[in-house]
């Protein structure tokens, strides 16, 4: 399994509008974890750190560190703002280690199938190109 990438949340007391505005200002993106049968737990998370793990990987698997506990959690859902595409807010789900192992195992196949369809593309364009090239060479010697 690859290095599952750790993003420290802060507990949020505040609900609302104003509040979520309050973090994205500060910095923060706005998020709820659930999952597993536990309660909803709305938390804020470092805006530029997942930022980065989002622009890499639109649902990764993440270890979310709340309040001195580790969490695995993958990204669910992420919200943008429509025009500047800032975080706007994110979903977590909880998983546990056979389910990350299983989700990371999937991405990686479909990884693989994607890189074998593009290899296959390129093969393709190529024996165009060459097809192209012997017909031009053809024209060019009935010419002379």
């Amino acid at each position: 399994m690859s290095e599952t990438p750790v993003i420290v949340a802060q507990p949020r007391d505040e609900f609302g509008k104003g509040a979520a505005r309050r973090a994205r200002r500060a910095g923060l993106v706005p998020g709820a974890l659930y999952g597993h049968g536990i309660e909803t737990r709305h938390i804020d998370l470092p805006g530029h750190e997942l930022f980065l793990i989002v622009r890499d990987h639109r649902h990764a698997i993440v270890e979310v560190k709340l309040d001195g506990k580790a969490h695995l959690a993958q990204i669910r859902e992420v919200q943008r703002h429509p025009v500047s595409r800032a975080l706007l807010h994110v979903d977590l789900v909880l998983m546990n280690k056979a389910e990350a192992a299983a989700a990371e195992k999937a991405e990686e196949e479909a990884a693989a199938a994607a890189a074998a369809e593009m290899a296959h593309a390129v093969e393709l364009a190529e024996e165009a190109a060459k097809a192209r090239s012997a017909a031009a060479e053809e024209a060019a010697a009935e010419e002379k």
